[in-house]
């Protein structure tokens, strides 16, 4: 059986980043903006959706006291077109992001076997963007199924004390959850390479992974507490702040421009980190398939 040396997959991973960091980080800033496309949309969406209910809601509620069936179907027809919106519009910068972060693993792993690859060349092997969709959709949704199943489980295990049943629920569910991405880690990269489906990809990272969940669970977490400064930097200013005026002199003006400064520092750290974990997972993964 391959053991997997910490020590060795971080730096491996450091070094392929620093090799290739110029693509890296060309691909992650488009990753990045097809994600903020996502929010922005969400945002538009979700305000034009509350503005219309409330427009027609004002001119039903100026014709009549009472809400009737008319209001109801009215509600149900801005519900389904604002869902549909949702779904046409969101979903594809979503699925072009995570195209994205695959193909840095994928640069990543070439570059382990001595292949310097080009984004381009990468991009070309892999047009089939939804597939990519269609895997992160799978792993959701058998979080939220095994996450739904423990809460039935601990529920009618623990039905006499509420609070033992919470505390098992979330040891429980954040146990599985965390064996459930582990053993699926690896699947999109499996994608970018292999030119696999969703469920084949699914398949062979749970391959790849049998008997190494652990390991590549503490791997995970040490690469957790290496990048978890740089989450934290950003918030350095707003807490020296505070220490040294005191909360109450933190005017609105002030406290809006330091959750700004937090915000976009907040997203340009995640725009350098994704390159770093896609590297380690491609470490991970060229070991485990030699």
């Amino acid at each position: 059986m391959t053991q997997l040396n910490i020590r060795r997959i971080i730096f491996s991973a450091y070094e392929i980043y620093r090799l290739r960091r110029t693509t890296f980080l060309q691909i992650s800033l488009l990753s990045f903006l097809w994600f903020s496309l996502f929010y922005l949309l969400i945002f538009a969406i979700y305000f034009s959706f509350l503005s219309t209910t409330f427009i027609i809601a004002v001119s039903l509620g100026d014709k009549s006291e009472t809400y009737g069936p008319q209001t109801a179907r009215d509600f149900w027809s801005i519900f389904l077109i604002g869902s549909s919106l949702f779904t046409t519009f969101t979903i594809f910068p979503i699925t072009k992001g995570l195209r994205l972060q695959a193909i840095i693993g994928r640069i990543a792993s070439k570059q382990l076997a001595n292949v310097r690859e080009d984004f381009p060349t990468a991009l070309q092997q892999n047009k089939r963007f939804w597939v990519f969709f269609r895997n992160q959709l799978y792993i959701l949704l058998i979080c939220i199924f095994s996450t739904l199943v423990t809460g039935i489980i601990t529920s009618i295990v623990f039905h006499k004390n509420a609070k033992l049943a919470v505390i098992a629920f979330l040891a429980v569910a954040v146990f599985i959850n965390i064996y459930i991405t582990t053993k699926y880690w690896m699947s999109d990269i499996a994608i970018a390479l292999e030119n696999m489906t969703a469920k084949n990809s699914l398949q062979h990272s749970a391959k790849l992974s049998c008997n190494h969940h652990w390991q590549i669970t503490a791997i995970r977490f040490c690469v957790y507490l290496i990048v978890l400064p740089a989450y934290i930097i950003p918030f350095i200013p707003l807490l020296l702040e505070l220490t040294t005026s005191g909360i109450r002199w933190l005017t609105i003006r002030d406290s809006v421009l330091f959750i700004l400064f937090g915000l976009i520092s907040l997203m340009v750290v995640q725009m350098l980190v994704i390159p770093f974990w896609q590297s380690i997972k491609a470490v991970i993964y060229h070991d485990l398939s030699n």
